[in-house]
């Protein structure tokens, strides 16, 4: 038998708003993006977007059904998407990266540093009290 559950009715709004991390160049990515987490008290994040250069990253791929791994060293990024979470004071997730170059490389981003302008644009939720 199916234990019985008292259920609840969320009726609060919720509001979308946005974060943007700027990058000196030469700045750990991910560090710096726990450091903005951190600072604004936020828990999770999603990727919208990474506008500018970086300056190195190793990134993995699947290129014909195998797996690969680059170090890409100034390039331009096209698009970025991934989720973001804190817990336990570790920075926990995931970020997708496509270069904007005549052969593109998307992946997952592992590590890198920002190049010159480098621009992070996350979302989050807020429940306002």
């Amino acid at each position: 038998m199916v234990p019985h559950f008292d259920s609840l009715l969320f009726n609060k709004k919720s509001v979308k708003k946005f974060l943007t991390v700027s990058f000196d160049e030469g700045e750990n990515i991910l560090d710096c993006l726990k450091k903005a987490m951190l600072d604004h008290g936020l828990k999770e994040c999603r990727v919208e977007g990474l506008d500018g250069t970086i300056k190195s990253a190793k990134v993995n791929f699947f290129d014909g059904g195998k797996f690969g791994a680059s170090t890409i060293k100034n390039k331009p990024i096209m698009a970025a998407s991934g989720n973001f979470k804190v817990s336990g004071g570790d920075l926990w997730g995931s970020m997708n990266i496509c270069t904007s170059e005549k052969k593109p490389l998307s992946g997952t981003f592992v590590t890198g540093f920002a190049g010159e302008n480098l621009q992070l644009k996350v979302s989050f939720v807020e429940i306002p009290d």
